[in-house]
């Protein structure tokens, strides 16, 4: 004998659930229902806009329609083991976030209408079979994907130590500039840079390059004669 799948109950209408809750009259539901076929949209969104119901007049009656609890999830945190069960892009598409995991029961947030494709959704991606749904305004799930999903800041590079300035070195007389000419250094002069350069412990390049700074200090400085 093989089992047959219970039906599942079909959930009120919203707009019966509003009537139910006091928040619409009849006369109220049928006004927005004859707008809602002209111009489409949410029977809720078009309730709020007319000014029928408020948004919180409204949350009440979805989570009544989901037969869901509903939270005010800004004055709830997520628990650490919670934190990383659900991706973040995965949480922005299904407008979803994780808050507790408990003895295998995994409690997320969801906004209306919190579909049973995207509870299933979530038990597919979290891997838990268990999954404890309670209902959040968008607002507030708007605020908790951004606290709970924060990028952490970057830590800064870690700074390149700053060499202090090595101490001048005393240097024996350098060769006067008028040894160089256009082209290179005279033999002479050659012969002097590498004197020094051994003398100090330096390259020749440094010394050369102490020469021509000097040289060029010397020439900038000269006043031109009247």
């Amino acid at each position: 004998m093989s089992l047959q799948p219970v039906p599942r109950t079909p959930r009120p209408r919203l707009g019966e659930v509003l009537v139910k809750l006091g928040h619409l009259n009849e006369g109220q539901l049928g006004q927005l229902i004859a707008r809602q076929q002209q111009a489409g949209g949410s029977l809720g969104r078009a309730a709020v806009a007319a000014g029928l119901c408020s948004e919180e007049a409204l949350f009440s009656a979805l989570a009544v329609q989901a037969e869901l609890p509903s939270v005010e999830l800004d004055r709830l945190s997520q628990e650490p083991e919670a934190i990383g069960v659900l991706p973040e892009k995965f949480s922005r598409e299904h407008r979803v976030v994780a808050l507790s995991l408990k003895e295998r029961v995994l409690t997320v947030a969801m906004t209306a209408p919190a579909s049973l494709a995207s509870q299933d959704a979530v038990r597919a991606v979290s891997g838990r079979s268990r999954v404890r749904v309670v209902l959040a305004t968008d607002s507030a799930m708007q605020r908790a994907l951004t606290r709970f999903h924060a990028r952490a800041p970057t830590p800064d590079a870690t700074p390149t130590p700053v060499r202090p300035p090595r101490a001048p070195t005393a240097v024996a007389p350098l060769p006067r500039p008028e040894l160089f000419d256009s082209i290179g250094l005279s033999a002479r002069a050659g012969e002097l840079v590498r004197q020094v350069a051994i003398s100090n412990g330096l390259s020749s390049r440094e010394v050369l390059q102490r020469v021509i700074e000097t040289w060029a200090e010397n020439t900038l400085s000269r006043k031109p004669t009247q």
